[in-house]
Parts: C-alpha cells; structure tokens; sequence
C-alpha cells in the first residue's frame, strides 16, 4: 500500500488515496510530500516536519500532537491556531533520482506520482527557484567528487512545467567519474 506523509503550513496529513492529495494540495500551501510503506513512517515524517516548521517559526513551548492510533487516515491536522489563506500560482518541485518535474497544480502532482515511487515533492515560490533546486539536489551529492569528475556537470535549466526529465545522474556519474583504486566510495547503487 502507498502512503504519503503531507505536510503544509499550520498542519500535515497521512493519505493513501489521489482524491485525498488533490484536496489537501488545492486547499493548503508550503506543501511536502513523502512516499512511504508505513503509516507508522509516514506519522514520524508528519511530526518530524511539522516539529521543525514550528520551531523554525519561533514557538519554544510544548507542540501538541495527535496519537498515531486518534489520527484518521486521509483526514488533515490542523495546530490550534491554524488560519486558511488564499494560494495563488503553485509550483512544487519533484524529484526522483532518475526523474524530476516542476509541478503547477494539484493533478500534476497526482500524476507524478502514479508515474514514479518514492519520490520527494516540496513547493516553492518561483518557476526559477523549483530549478535552482533541481541543481542544487543534484550538485550537492556530485560536487564532493569534483576532483575525480572529468567532464561538465549537466545543469538543467528552462524545464518545462508539468512533464517529467529523465535525468540519470547515476549513469552520469557511472560514466564520469575517475576514482584511484586506493580510494573507496559508495555513491547509491554504484560501489567499488
């Protein structure tokens, strides 16, 4: 069974069914979704996520939380305080390791994942910042190995809204990456 763990501003929800995302997707905004195989992982993510918006948000007192076992499934939590608010463009970043998309709306990303499992999607506010995010996830697992890659590393840029990239960083780096026989690396799926 998928379950997704959905977190946005002032709350978060566990659900296993597309109708219950695109609710939770075209009502809340600050979203992040994460694929699991557990209810019980996908309410540690929702905690953990929503613990540390809270403290980034300055609040130093105990958090309420619901029970795992109070918590109804596709059904969304709200902190005590929560006020809905209006959403304007969305963009929401989606990334795999072997494909990523920049999402505009609440079917999109229903429909990246009916395409691809496990996958992270978080939103942002700009086109120009869901690119720079692409890179950045990407650079910042390779460039530690800059000194052993011989060739440029692939940017992407001007993707097109709501279609998938392949993008095989792992083949790339398969390909590209010279490493001396006394060094050892575990990059993913790729040792030596």
């Amino acid at each position: 069974m998928r379950i997704f763990s959905i977190n946005f501003n002032g709350g978060f929800a566990i659900v296993d069914n597309s109708t219950a995302m695109m609710n939770i997707i075209n009502n809340e905004y600050s979203i992040n979704i994460n694929e699991f195989d557990s209810i019980e992982s996908a309410y540690v993510q929702c905690c953990r996520v929503f613990i540390d918006r809270e403290l980034k948000n300055g609040v130093r007192e105990q958090i309420a939380l619901p029970k795992l076992e109070d918590l109804a499934l596709n059904i969304a939590f709200y902190k005590m305080n929560h006020l809905k608010q209006n959403v304007g463009q969305r963009v929401f970043v989606a990334i795999h390791p072997k494909t990523v998309g920049i999402l505009t709306n609440a079917e999109a990303v229903v429909g990246f994942y009916e395409e691809v499992v496990y996958a992270n999607i978080f939103e942002v506010n700009t086109i120009m910042e869901a690119q720079n995010a692409i890179n950045f996830h990407f650079l910042r697992q390779i460039m530690p190995m800059s000194a052993y890659i011989t060739e440029k590393i692939p940017y992407y840029n001007n993707i097109p809204t709501n279609t998938l990239i392949n993008v095989d960083y792992l083949e790339w780096i398969k390909k590209n990456l010279i490493i001396p026989k006394n060094l050892t690396y575990n990059i993913g799926l790729i040792e030596n």
